[in-house]
């Protein structure tokens, strides 16, 4: 994955460095705001890494009494084992079962 939460955090530091010495304080709140925004984009960096390894984890082959998914998007609720369509509901009342218990949608 493109980026690099460590590289930003160091630009975090130096944006907050920049503040410290600013010539004016509208330049100082534009160093602290971009510090800010590096600061967040590493938790999103993070955030988004930890999710694609999650998702690497996951078995996405049908459970033998699961449907063949037709598009890649419908494998997602199997792997996560979140939901079984009734085929004999309508398509737009798809029903969610989870550990047992039944979920309208």
């Amino acid at each position: 994955m493109p980026g690099d939460p460590h590289e930003c955090r160091l630009n975090a530091d130096r944006c907050s460095e920049l503040a410290k010495t600013a010539a004016t304080p509208e330049l100082r709140q534009a160093f602290i705001a971009a510090a800010e925004v590096w600061r967040e984009l590493a938790a999103e960096l993070e955030t988004d890494q930890a999710l694609l390894d999650t998702l690497t984890e996951l078995d996405f082959s049908p459970q033998p009494a699961e449907p063949q998914p037709s598009e890649p998007y419908e494998a997602l609720p199997y792997a996560l084992h979140l939901a079984c369509l009734d085929p004999l509901r309508n398509a737009f009342q798809p029903q969610l079962h989870v550990t047992g218990h039944a979920y309208g949608c």
